[in-house]
């Protein structure tokens, strides 16, 4: 059983503080190059899956990260605010979802792109 990250992008682009902030502008990363700001990026970062003596029980627990980019710090933090409450929601709105809970993230100045990056890591307990 894969992640669904269409279901991912679902909520997420439904979740109405998020949408007042990106509107749609949420994609699997890596985000397109010239694309407005703010937005976000995710990722699967990696899986954990759960055996029983019978095998794989059809759970797993799997790392997604989030990445909010802003042209200020600002406007970045609000999207990794909203990123935070939404995932922290997840499992009340969707039942294939266990849990969701924000591990970490930390706020990052990309001189290159001259974006301000929060790459926001979540666990997801999925399936069951």
């Amino acid at each position: 059983m894969s992640f669904p990250c269409n279901t991912l992008y679902s909520y997420l682009s439904n979740y109405a503080g998020l949408k007042a902030l990106v509107g749609t502008r949420i994609y699997p990363a890596p985000a397109p190059e010239q694309c407005s700001k703010p937005y976000c990026a995710y990722m699967v970062i990696d899986e954990i899956r759960y055996y029983s003596h019978g095998g794989y029980s059809n759970y797993s627990e799997y790392r997604i990260q989030i990445s909010c980019f802003g042209e200020t710090r600002a406007s970045s933090q609000a999207v990794a605010d909203q990123v935070i409450l939404a995932m922290e929601a997840w499992p009340d709105s969707n039942s294939d979802i266990q849990r969701s809970f924000f591990e970490s993230g930390f706020s990052i100045y990309e001189e290159i792109t001259e974006l301000h990056h929060i790459p926001c890591d979540f666990i997801v307990a999925y399936g069951g």
